[in-house]
């Protein structure tokens, strides 16, 4: 059996110390390395197929540059959401940051997950979130949630311009799948004033078609594809991300996730570095 490669054979084929070797491969921006030197330890480790195993880059850096997330019974309804964790997944890697997506959470047990370095959770009810803080000693950032805890990020959309951007109809109804996060449902109501009918599924939303004016608003793909079943597509206003995939219909208004990826992702790192920032973020539409 070929013996594996350890990092003091790193460091003694590239003439330079351990712990030289160590600041390299874990990207320590604080040590002055010279970029050749940089460059020849990477070479080496590479010809070398050394790759330091888990618990000793936990052990020398304190972090398993992993996030887990942690997502709500009803999340993945929205394909907005689905986009965005994507966007997240994404931009942590190129921080150097695996994923992994925690177990969901049912009734009042929850297993917390060894070996993550935070959490972002995306629409959890406020039991759920209670249940999940309770249990796990890492940062917690929450997305399309209001959890109003000085101890907890919250990143959510807002929808408060929507009413302007449609201010050349002088009725409209805004579909919206309902968010499974009370206090985000609440918010989602009161900025949308009488215009927003929460759809619990398809049905539901047939059913406010029939009560309500269009045009029909709709926030996200599968209510959008609902919608345009039962009426014209001139009556729909599709919402997407521009995430989304060809739609049938030129959407009303494509929301840029990149954005909001990003401001989780920094709220991220400012709970794990403790940096005193704004706890509560809205991302306008």
């Amino acid at each position: 059996m070929t013996k594996r490669a350890t990092i003091r054979d790193v460091a003694r084929e590239a003439g330079v110390s351990v712990a030289t070797v160590s600041y390299v491969l874990n990207n320590r921006p604080n040590q002055k390395i010279s970029d050749d030197t940089k460059k020849k330890v990477l070479q080496i480790a590479n010809l070398l197929q050394y790759s330091p195993s888990f618990a000793a880059k936990q052990l020398t850096t304190g972090k398993s540059n992993i996030i887990g997330i942690q997502i709500g019974r009803y999340a993945l309804r929205n394909t907005d959401h689905y986009d965005l964790i994507n966007v997240l997944i994404e931009l942590l890697l190129q921080k150097g940051y695996s994923t992994i997506f925690l177990p969901p959470i049912k009734g009042d047990m929850l297993e917390p997950q060894p070996n993550i370095d935070g959490i972002i959770c995306l629409d959890l009810s406020q039991r759920e979130f209670e249940l999940l803080s309770n249990n796990y000693l890492v940062p917690i950032v929450c997305s399309d949630m209001i959890v109003n805890h000085y101890l907890f990020f919250q990143i959510y959309s807002d929808f408060s311009a929507l009413p302007e951007k449609l201010a050349d109809f002088p009725n409209y109804t805004v579909l919206s799948a309902r968010p499974h996060n009370e206090n985000y449902a609440d918010f989602l109501a009161e900025s949308l004033k009488g215009h927003l009918c929460f759809c619990d599924n398809a049905q539901m939303l047939f059913g406010h078609i029939r009560q309500t004016p269009p045009p029909y608003v709709t926030l996200g793909e599968y209510l959008s594809l609902c919608a345009l079943l039962s009426v014209p597509k001139k009556n729909v206003l599709p919402v997407l991300s521009t995430a989304s995939y060809d739609f049938p219909v030129t959407p009303f208004y494509r929301i840029d996730l990149a954005p909001k990826a990003s401001k989780l992702i920094d709220a991220m790192f400012d709970a794990m570095a403790r940096n005193p920032v704004d706890h509560d973020v809205r991302v306008s539409i």
